[in-house]
Formats: structure tokens, sequence, C-alpha cells
């Protein structure tokens, strides 16, 4: 009896050790030879040290292929971007001028919803392109937009 304690006893001991895998990174996901998927938490206030290239890079690849190959998520991401967004940001002209402020209205109208104007590609017209920015910011971490002109007031090329 007193062999099976001492047995039991090391084998709890040999199991509150910490695992043998340690993800150097601080992000276990990003490292594909570990099988051992335990998080290690340690504070970091240089955002510049935090993540470095490659465990964002793997990060990313990563989300991006269940974006793109599992439904569910595809799901979550585009609901929680629909429902957050809903129809977009307008602006409302408020002046005591109704007819400058049905103008504006109109003219703002037409320049958001053509596409060429707010995206070079020509993909997305305003408010599409609200709900792209916050579906990329949720699929990968942030989103960069450059807002560029041309000569002729377009989206530049």
């Amino acid at each position: 009896a007193s062999r099976r304690r001492a047995a039991r006893a090391k084998a709890a001991a040999q199991s509150s050790q910490a695992p043998a895998a340690f993800s150097p990174s601080g992000y276990a996901g990003a490292e594909p030879w570990s099988r051992e998927r335990g998080y290690v938490y340690f504070p970091e206030l240089d955002t510049q040290r935090e993540v470095d290239s490659y465990t964002r890079s793997e990060l990313l690849r990563k989300a991006r292929f269940l974006y793109a190959n599992v439904g569910f998520v595809r799901r979550i991401v585009n609901g929680i971007s629909r429902m957050v967004v809903g129809v977009g940001l307008s602006p409302q002209a408020t002046t005591k001028d109704p007819d400058w402020n049905l103008a504006s209205q109109k003219s703002f109208e037409n320049r958001a919803v053509a596409r060429h104007i707010w995206d070079v590609n020509g993909k997305y017209n305003f408010y599409q392109m609200q709900r792209a920015i916050k579906r990329c910011s949720y699929k990968d971490g942030d989103c960069g937009v450059v807002l560029t002109e041309s000569e002729a007031g377009r989206a530049a090329r």
C-alpha cells in the first residue's frame, strides 16, 4: 500500500511540473512543432517586442486559412462586422438652409456609391468599405487604409 501511495505521489508531482515544450514567443498557436499547446503568460509593455514578425505572420496565415476554409469562422467574422457597422456612417447636413442640406446630401450620396472614388480597385463603395475595414480588423487584428486622391478627385492609382 505504501508503494502505491509513493507511486501516486510521484505521478502527481510529475504532472504538476511545467510542460517540456516552451514557446519562446508566448503564442503557442504560432509554433508548428509544439504538441503541448500550453499558454505561457508574460507581460510586455513594448509593443515592438511583444510579437515578432514570424509569430505575427504565422498567426495571420492561420487566421486567414480558417476564414477561407471554415464556414463557421467566416460567418462569425462577417456577422460581427455586419452587426457592428450596420448601414455605416453617413453625414447629416444640419444647417438652417434646407435646400443646401438636401443638395449636400445628394452630392455626398452620389460620391459615396461611386466605387471608383473610394477604392483603387473599384471593389468597394463608401458603405462597403466601412464593413470591409471592420472585417479585416477582426480577421487580421488590424487594418491599414491609405487615403489617396488623384487630380480628378478619385482614388489615385
